[in-house]
Parts: structure tokens; C-alpha cells; sequence
């Protein structure tokens, strides 16, 4: 696979957003500039607030980085949307990575993802983002995502989590979406669902699930995914949003259902609302069987900060429907997709239920019961 040359793929952008992560900087940064793709890069990283010394050590390491410094923790979504705004005022800009500052690159991973990208041409419908296989940092032979599955009541997880990597994903293929911890976004794609949403990701997720929702509205929009085989990316997961803490439980759960009233056209509406509620019985399930997420978390709130989460979840949900309604209206009064076409993604694409409660690594299937 031969090099694309400047001319060829036009500069390219990154967003890094951080918050009290400068040692995941200090041996992220570098992947970031031993790439071999020799082309014209712009680096934005949005700090958070940090009390690290983040901001002052960029400017003293790291001069040629753009940093912006916001006064207070902002989440991932909107300060993603300031990065990705700032980056589209280049018209030169075609490719833009969004990346997690708890990663590590391979030096290819940019030439490898946009050379791909340039040699689908119109062979799949528009390409909108792409991803490569993302391995656990401190297991690199655990799988992290090799891209988003999604199950009808809008609850998602990267295909491949927690699996043993033993040559399974060295095929590239289509994928509903592409994982956040590190994509490549077209300029195309991020310029049309803006055009649709007003902005990029939803700022009103604040954390979890808005990779989820802007792959949704990417595909509602005709936009295509993929996952492309090689080297991987080393990913801490959950470095910054603490595995089954009630912050990122509340987050995902409230997100979830803002996805299926926003995204979910026609009758997959109630279909969806269907799906979600009556997952709570499984998930009551795996408490009883001390197997899963919602066990674990369980451990950390026990049963009354459960319910908690979930009601204030629903609350919250209630309390921004009309504007999530607003939101709506927009975005399926500008879908280019059909009903029918959508339901199918549930097929293709479908999320492995059993993971979803009772975790990538702890299922039925694995432990006796």
C-alpha cells in the first residue's frame, strides 16, 4: 500500500480531549507525531479544567499542539465540538481523528485508515469514519472494540471486548460504527450532520454513548463505517470514567434513551422504549445469578442507589423530552434512510445481548451459574 500524498488527502486534523490525563499524554503525544503518513497535521487538545499541570506542560513540551483551556470539566461531547469547529475553519482539512488521550498509536495509523478511505472512492456509499482493532494497554492479545454493535433498544458495545485476539478481525468490513477511543471522521460526514443536528456529537450527553448516537445519525444520513485490519491501537480502558461507577452508569442509561427518541424513525420508536424497559428484567436477572455490570455496580451503591440511577435517569430523560422531540423532528425530517433499511441495521449490526448484562468477559456461557 503506497503512501497518498499531500496533495492527495489534504491536512489532517486531530482533537485530544483531556482532563488530570497529562501522564497518558506524555506517552500518547508521541504516537501522535511518529506517524508516517507525511502530510500537513494540525493537533487540538481541549483540557478540562485540569489541575495536573496539563496546559502549562503542553506549552513547554508540546509548542506546535493548540491547546484550549476551559475553566471546568466540560465531558467529552461539547469539548470534542469546539476541537472539531475549530479544525473544519481549515478548508484543507479533509480527515479528522478524534482520540482519547489514553491511547497509544501505531505509526501507521493514519496511513493505513485514510489510504483505505481514498481506495473505497463511491464503492460503498459515502465513507463517514473508520477504526482499526483497539487492544487492551495493559493485555495487548485482549481485544477493546473492533467497532460499535447495537441491539433494538439502543444499547451498544464494541464488537470484540474483552475477547482473546486470536486472528479474528483481520478482515476489514463495514461496521455500524466506529468507537471514539480513536476514529477518523470525514470532513463530509462531520459537515452534513452538523448541517442535520447543529453540531457534531450531542453536548447535551456530556459523557458515554455520543460515539453511539453521532454513528446513528451518521448512517440516518447515508454514511457508511468501517473497520480496517493491522496494527492495533493500545487503549486504557476507562481510564478517566471509572468502570461500573454510578457517574458513567447514570450517563449511559439517561443517553440511551435520548438516542431512541431522537434517532429511532417511525414505529422503532416504541419498539425501542419496548426493548429498553423490558431489558430491566434481565438485568434483575443477572443481580440474582451476582453475574454482570449492573451486579458489579450493585456492589459499589447497592440496591436503593440503583433504583436511584434509574429513576433519576428517567427523570432527567422526562424533564428534556421536548427539546429531545425538537431535536428529533430535525433529524428524521432530513434522514435520507428508510424505515425498513434502519430496522436491518439491527440485524447486521446486532449486539451480542448476553454481553450486554452480563459483561464482555463474565457470561453464562463462560462461568458456571
Amino acid at each position: 500500500m503506497g503512501e497518498r500524498t499531500e496533495t492527495e488527502i489534504g491536512e489532517i486534523g486531530v482533537v485530544i480531549v483531556t482532563w488530570n490525563g497529562k501522564k497518558h499524554l506524555e506517552r500518547m503525544l508521541p504516537s501522535i507525531f511518529a506517524q508516517k503518513l507525511h502530510a500537513p497535521m494540525t493537533v487540538v487538545i481541549i483540557d478540562n479544567g485540569s489541575r495536573d499541570g496539563t496546559v502549562a506542560w503542553l506549552s513547554s513540551s508540546y509548542p506546535m499542539v493548540h491547546a484550549v483551556a476551559l475553566t471546568e470539566n466540560r465531558g467529552f461531547a461539547g469539548p470534542n465540538n469546539i476541537g472539531f469547529s475549530y479544525l473544519l475553519k481549515n478548508p484543507d482539512i479533509k480527515y479528522i481523528a478524534c482520540i482519547n488521550n489514553d491511547t497509544v498509536l501505531p505509526e501507521d495509523f493514519f496511513l493505513r485508515l485514510i489510504s483505505f478511505a481514498e481506495k473505497m472512492g463511491e464503492n460503498a456509499g459515502r465513507v463517514g469514519a473508520l477504526q482499526t482493532k483497539i487492544v487492551s494497554f495493559d493485555d495487548p492479545t485482549v481485544v477493546d472494540s473492533v467497532g460499535i454493535t447495537i441491539d433494538p433498544g439502543m444499547s451498544a458495545i464494541n464488537e470484540g471486548q474483552g475477547e482473546k485476539d486470536q486472528g479474528q478481525f483481520e478482515a476489514a468490513k463495514e461496521i455500524f460504527g466506529a468507537t471514539a477511543s480513536a476514529v477518523i471522521y470525514t470532513r463530509e460526514a462531520l459537515d452534513a450532520v452538523f448541517l442535520n443536528h447543529g453540531a457534531y456529537f450531542d453536548a447535551d450527553f456530556f459523557a458515554y454513548q455520543e460515539d453511539v448516537d453521532l454513528a446513528f445519525r451518521l448512517r440516518l444520513l447515508g454514511f457508511s463505517a468501517w473497520y480496517v485490519p493491522g496494527p492495533p491501537v493500545l487503549h486504557v480502558h476507562s481510564a478517566t470514567g471509572r468502570s461500573y461507577s454510578p457517574f458513567k452508569s447514570y450517563h449511559i442509561h439517561r443517553n440511551t434513551l435520548y438516542m431512541i427518541v431522537k434517532n429511532m424513525p417511525g414505529f422503532l420508536l416504541i419498539t425501542g422504549l419496548a426493548s429498553f424497559i423490558a431489558k430491566y428484567g434481565a438485568l434483575i436477572g443477572s443481580l440474582r445469578k451476582e453475574r454482570g455490570p449492573s451486579y458489579e455496580l450493585s456492589k459499589k451503591t447497592g440496591l436503593p442507589g440503583m433504583a436511584g440511577i434509574v429513576l433519576k435517569a428517567w427523570a432527567v430523560f422526562l424533564l428534556h423530552l421536548p427539546a429531545l422531540l425538537s431535536k428529533r423532528r430535525r433529524i428524521q425530517k432530513l434522514r435520507t434512510c428508510e424505515t425498513h433499511q434502519v430496522k436491518k441495521w439491527f440485524a447486521e449490526f446486532r449486539a451480542d445481548r448476553s454481553k450486554i448484562i452480563y459483561g464482555a468477559s463474565d457470561r453464562p456461557a463462560d462461568k458456571k451459574i
